[in-house]
């Protein structure tokens, strides 16, 4: 039989935790692959969601990714200042 809980217990098992190169939200334009750079995680999604919500923490107010031809994840954090920045542009990504 189904019973109330006082409160929600705490997550006492392995959490979401980042399992990259901290290097890799720093700014730049970063192509990482997955064999090499991403063997850690299930699927390219799963490190998407994960480099995101990192980049969260660290403060970026942006963060864009692309899936290249080679099926390698290209990420990017930045911060959001209003202005239009031709470097923001993911058409202008050279691969």
């Amino acid at each position: 039989m189904a019973e109330v809980l006082d409160k929600f217990p705490k997550n006492e098992g392995k959490g979401r935790f980042f399992r990259g190169d901290p290097e890799w939200l720093d700014g730049r334009v970063w192509k990482l692959h997955p064999d090499r750079d991403l063997y850690m995680y299930k699927s390219i999604k799963s490190a998407r969601t994960s480099l995101r919500y990192m980049s969260i923490q660290r403060g970026w107010s942006g963060f864009r990714t692309k899936i290249s031809a080679d099926d390698c994840l290209i990420i990017q954090c930045y911060e959001l200042t209003g202005e239009w920045d031709k470097s923001f542009d993911s058409d202008y990504l050279e691969e």
